[in-house]
């Protein structure tokens, strides 16, 4: 999904999505910020995922920050969220939260107008939990931006990591080498 330079009559963002259906989520968004003050921005990323077992969760993310026509820019958490990137996955249409929640950290980019970019990499965090069936997969990202004409980059990811479960042919396998110590074992016996 690609869409550039949209005008929602409080600032214009760019948005660009790599979805892949098994089993993440990479994103990026950059917002230019045309109100005086400050616009808080939610962007929500879903897709369906192969449907099983998924006992963790990971995500990563940050921004980039250019300032504005005041010289100083920042992005906070938002009212909306208390973090900027958080995931969740789908158990039929009702979804549940990951436990990746990432940033709170505000980025500034502070100098002569438009001519300062900050970077603040948010780093990453991982949840394990009991296996949980998932059908789809979900990444939400919100921020408030401050700064008239400031710019703000974001990327990430949410992904979902597999239960390991064996391939019947491997249980097949282990089962079949059970049984013949057994059997090797029982015949000394009797010998």
């Amino acid at each position: 999904m690609d869409a550039k330079n949209l005008d929602l009559g409080f600032g214009l963002f760019s948005m660009s999505a790599l979805i892949n259906a098994d089993p993440f989520i990479t994103f990026g968004v950059t917002t230019t910020n045309i109100a005086a003050g400050p616009v808080s921005y939610s962007f929500l990323f879903s897709t369906p995922v192969v449907p099983g077992l998924y006992a963790s969760s990971t995500s990563t993310g940050g921004v980039s920050v250019t300032n504005g026509a005041r010289g100083s820019a920042s992005v906070t958490t938002s009212g909306f969220y208390p973090t900027y990137i958080s995931g969740y996955g789908l158990v039929g249409a009702s979804p549940t939260n990951l436990g990746v929640d990432l940033g709170t950290a505000a980025c500034t980019a502070t100098g002569a107008p438009f001519t300062v970019t900050t970077t603040c990499a948010h780093g990453s965090t991982l949840n394990t939990y009991a296996p949980t069936f998932y059908n789809g997969l979900q990444a939400l990202l919100t921020y408030t931006q401050s700064d008239i004409g400031s710019v703000a980059s974001w990327s990430g990811a949410v992904t979902l990591n597999a239960q390991v479960v064996p391939e019947p042919a491997t249980l097949l396998l282990v089962g079949i080498g059970v049984f013949t110590m057994g059997a090797v074992a029982a015949r000394r016996r009797r010998g």
